[in-house]
């Protein structure tokens, strides 16, 4: 007798127990008969597992995803971050590592932390004392600054600490104010390596080194020029040629040293020290031929790096500003949530030193911190 004639499909002999050349590796108990159950059988038979596996494997990842993101939440807060500019690289340097500060303790402590952020797009110190303004207005648990000028902050800033708000600022102090605690650059040790970077490019002959400053009224210039000079003259075979001082721009800057070389028939300076940026924050090349005269410098924001890949300047003093944003918030973060104070009112953090060999990983970060 044939199928046909016995009127059971092939699904329906192997449910009975009869002779089937169909691979008996899947089964469904149809009480039906014919082609139309044939053919289903044969493309359940191809489809259907590979269908179910990867249904089953979508709700696993979602469910998954969903308990990650209905964790716990047992504070709420909302913290201000108020830099200088939106333009500024080193304010979104600053405010990538303080964003990770805040992931992070946001899974260790369960908290839901919104950063408001009403940064101006140009330095404006109207408008970071409005800022600062709303935060008692709207009760901010704290700030995070990065102030344009100290002296119209200090009063707002009094105001808040005063009314149990902390205000911790990076990059520039407000000396005179109750802030909960800064961190600043140590420009004591970033002059002293820039120093050492003349020193060592001299050599065992030694020589005169050319210092460039900006006004040495204020400390941060002071700072700087006398720990460069205290570091010359305990240095024996080195010696000072003069101090240039110049405005603290590009243009007075390459002005002063290109005079200065040109006035040098003598060859009377053997080394430049720069106590700050301004005559690299352009593309213009130094005066002198690269590789004859040792160089190094105060700062290493981006447009600065190229000086050293064309060895131009041999050493840049640079600052981990990632890190002073992420140790900042996470001082400012604990001290909220917990009630810790920092560990120290003023945070120095070592600088650090960006020559030829690693220029490319620096660069590479200031492209991921500026994204």
């Amino acid at each position: 007798m044939t199928e046909e004639e016995s009127g059971k499909s092939p699904a329906a002999k192997w449910m009975c127990g009869q002779a089937c050349s169909i691979p008996k590796t899947f089964a469904l108990c149809f009480p039906c008969s014919g082609r139309y159950w044939d053919l289903l059988y044969y493309n359940m038979h191809r489809s259907t597992f590979s269908h179910f596996f990867v249904i089953s494997a979508c709700l696993v990842v979602l469910s998954i995803a969903n308990a990650q993101l209905q964790r716990d939440i047992w504070a709420e807060y909302d913290i201000g971050l108020i830099g200088d500019a939106e333009t500024n690289p080193t304010f979104k340097a600053i405010k990538a590592g303080a964003q990770q500060a805040v992931h992070e303790l946001e899974l260790k402590y369960k908290l839901d932390i919104t950063l408001v952020d009403p940064t101006p797009r140009h330095p404006d110190p109207a408008q970071q004392v409005q800022a600062l303004q709303d935060a008692y207005v709207n009760q901010w648990a704290g700030v995070f600054l990065i102030p344009t000028r100290p002296t119209p902050l200090k009063n707002t800033i009094d105001f808040l600490v005063n009314k149990g708000i902390p205000v911790i600022t990076v990059g520039r102090d407000v000396p005179t104010s109750m802030r909960t605690a800064t961190w600043l650059p140590d420009e004591a040790a970033s002059a002293q390596m820039a120093t050492d970077a003349c020193i060592r490019a001299l050599g065992t002959r030694g020589g005169r080194i050319a210092v460039l400053t900006g006004d040495t009224r204020q400390p941060i210039q002071s700072t700087r020029l006398a720990t460069a000079l205290a570091a010359i003259e305990a240095t024996p075979h080195v010696q000072l040629q003069r101090v240039y001082p110049c405005a603290e721009d590009l243009d007075s800057a390459l002005a002063t040293i290109k005079q200065a070389w040109l006035n040098d028939r003598d060859d009377q300076i053997d080394a430049w020290l720069f106590l700050g940026d301004w005559p690299l924050r352009g593309a213009a090349p130094l005066p002198w031929d690269t590789h004859s005269m040792p160089c190094a410098a105060i700062g290493a924001l981006p447009p600065m790096l190229p000086y050293i890949q064309r060895q131009e300047v041999a050493l840049l003093v640079a600052q981990d500003y990632y890190q002073w944003g992420y140790a900042a918030m996470s001082a400012l973060i604990q001290h909220i949530h917990t009630g810790k104070a920092p560990d120290a009112t003023i945070h120095r953090p070592a600088p650090i030193a960006v020559t030829e060999k690693n220029v490319q990983q620096h660069w590479r970060q200031w492209v991921k911190w500026n994204r």
